[in-house]
């Protein structure tokens, strides 16, 4: 006798994939990669951070899935960031961006939050002001998780950017660049494990500016330009930022592609 029950499950199988055919779906869908966790560190002394965190926020997202918390907070050049009291605090994130200015906070914090970045292995990303921030540690911890040391910069004016390392991953895929009205940080010192990978010059005046450093477990790519939000809207500064913040967590493959899963999700 022919077995009705036997057809029924195959007959209703064959139903869901055309369904799922016909309204564009997946019978069997890849699961797609986490986004990275980053944290934004921003606020203090001397720029437009709330438009800052926004213009990275917007620009990282162009190149990179990543899913963004944003601390913005304190004024001058005195504040201490609350979650920097914290203990473990880069804990639950991948990267962490440092675009804040606290230019006279000292020793007991700055070596605190460079410690974390080092004996933890959370990778960063520093942006200008981060170079001046703890400026009046009178250690180096703070400056060699930065891979290098600058105390002043110069005036105001257009800076063109030359590739020291066009191969370095970080700028693979990239070209070089020139500003607008940006400073230039006066570089005293480069540390061991810091490679500097690009160079800024203003007339006659010339000084690294973006830095591939390894300090303890932690990955962390610096750049000292972007005092003025039209730097932020420079899409190839924004595409280095992108793909140095890749590098920082391990998500950029070696021809300077995010790897599977880390590209931009639009």
């Amino acid at each position: 006798m022919f077995n009705k029950r036997k057809t029924l499950v195959p007959k209703l199988l064959i139903t869901a994939i055309l369904l799922c055919s016909s309204i564009g779906c997946s019978v069997d869908p890849v699961k797609t990669q986490d986004p990275i966790k980053a944290l934004i560190v921003t606020g203090g002394c001397c720029h437009d951070y709330k438009s800052q965190a926004k213009f990275l926020q917007k620009g990282i997202s162009q190149y990179a899935n990543v899913d963004f918390t944003v601390i913005n907070e304190g004024k001058g050049t005195e504040h201490v960031h609350s979650i920097f009291t914290a203990e473990n605090w880069t804990k639950g994130y991948d990267v962490i961006i440092h675009n804040e200015c606290s230019a006279n906070v000292g020793d007991e914090v700055g070596a605190k939050v460079a410690k974390e970045h080092h004996d933890f292995g959370v990778g960063a990303v520093m942006i200008h002001c981060a170079f001046h921030t703890f400026r009046s540690m009178e250690g180096d911890e703070w400056r060699a998780c930065l891979g290098a040391t600058s105390k002043t910069h110069t005036h105001q004016a257009p800076v063109v950017i030359t590739f020291d390392k066009p191969n370095h991953p970080i700028l693979k895929g990239t070209k070089e660049f020139t500003t607008g009205k940006e400073e230039l940080y006066v570089i005293d010192k480069v540390f061991d494990h810091s490679i500097p990978i690009a160079t800024g010059t203003q007339g006659e005046t010339q000084y690294p500016l973006m830095f591939a450093n390894k300090y303890g477990k932690a990955k962390i790519f610096s750049v000292t330009i972007g005092h003025n939000n039209a730097t932020f809207e420079i899409d190839e500064w924004m595409h280095i930022v992108a793909k140095g913040l890749l590098w920082s967590c391990g998500k950029l493959d070696e021809n300077g592609i995010a790897i599977k899963g880390y590209g931009p999700t639009k």
